[in-house]
């Protein structure tokens, strides 16, 4: 208790001390967390804010920021800094609750409800307006840029760096050393990580490679009828890979769907299967309807799949012509 006590400290300055520390854990255990995902786990690399490097680089910015909260220097620009940054994830957090997403993504691959997030990043900016750091009074010469000693900044300024650089090197290079692990032509499984990446447009002019992964829903398979796998390889064929809570695929579906109907009345028409990637939902939560066109099959869930979803392949005779991924 001595020791806790004397990091937080006494007087004005207690309640700021307190809220720093706190923010500071959180940041650090979020980095963690990240750090993890990142080394472990594909990204979907879309966009910029989605890509790697950018992922890796709001890492270490976390590290810093939370390694010097807990070093306690320049109080004021640190505390405008603290505003900013929970300002900022303020917005993000209430902007993913309001479009219904399913984890807000500060925490790796730990899946915490963006509501959950937005109310503790108000929580603390209302903690920050309400404990403002409080100078003591220092003489002149000895004012840094925040108001506190120069003298007594510079020791902790180098520890903070070495900090850094010694918790911030390894997570950089274990974030880096990823390596995705993919499909080959022949569908055989190349790499050892835990999650599969599909890389569609890759297969273009090849075999379709996930013909040994796919299986029936079996309450859909009549007696005697062919397995979807059996049905898949000849013949022309439009396969979409789906989750069954994805927002993008619940509003492309009933356009296959539709897409089915049309194609069923001709006989040469290419046919739709409806691929669900695990986690499965069960049939209430899938957005295909009862009476479906469409042909319902699964990816096995002995592995994991990493892939943008909705994703349309396009192939005749399991060689594959066009795929296009979901926006």
């Amino acid at each position: 208790m001595k020791i806790i006590s004397g990091i937080i400290g006494a007087g004005p300055n207690r309640g700021w001390n307190l809220v720093r520390i706190a923010v500071a854990v959180v940041l650090l255990v979020a980095a963690g967390l990240k750090t993890h995902q990142l080394a472990t786990e594909p990204t979907l690399d879309n966009s910029i804010l989605e890509s790697r490097w950018f992922l890796m680089a709001e890492v270490e910015g976390e590290i810093l920021f939370g390694l010097w909260l807990l070093g306690g220097m320049l109080p004021k620009l640190t505390w405008m800094a603290t505003i900013g940054c929970f300002g900022v994830f303020t917005c993000v957090s209430l902007y993913k609750a309001l479009a219904g997403f399913e984890t807000c993504g500060c925490f790796g691959s730990v899946k915490v409800n963006p509501w959950y997030t937005s109310g503790f990043d108000l929580a603390i900016l209302a903690s920050l307006l309400k404990w403002r750091p409080r100078q003591f009074p220092l003489p002149v010469c000895e004012r840094g840029v925040g108001g506190e000693s120069v003298s007594a900044s510079f020791p902790r300024f180098a520890v903070i760096a070495v900090l850094w650089l010694t918790i911030g090197l390894p997570a950089g290079y274990a974030m880096d050393s990823y390596a995705d692990t993919t499909l080959s032509d022949v569908g055989q499984v190349v790499g050892n990580g835990k999650i599969v990446v599909l890389e569609p447009e890759k297969w273009i002019g090849k075999r379709f490679p996930l013909l040994p992964f796919i299986e029936d829903y079996s309450e859909h398979l009549q007696s005697g009828e062919r397995s979807l796998r059996e049905r898949l390889v000849e013949g022309e064929w439009i396969v979409v890979l789906f989750h069954y809570d994805c927002q993008n695929c619940k509003e492309a579906i009933p356009r296959y769907e539709e897409l089915a109907r049309r194609l069923a009345a001709k006989s040469t028409a290419p046919q739709v299967a409806l691929i669900e990637i695990p986690p499965y939902g069960n049939r209430e939560a899938l957005p295909v309807a009862d009476d479906t066109q469409c042909i319902l099959g699964r990816l096995s869930d002995e592995k994991e799949w990493f892939v943008k979803t909705p994703t349309e392949i396009e192939f005749s005779d399991l060689i594959c012509l066009r795929s296009d991924r979901g926006d």
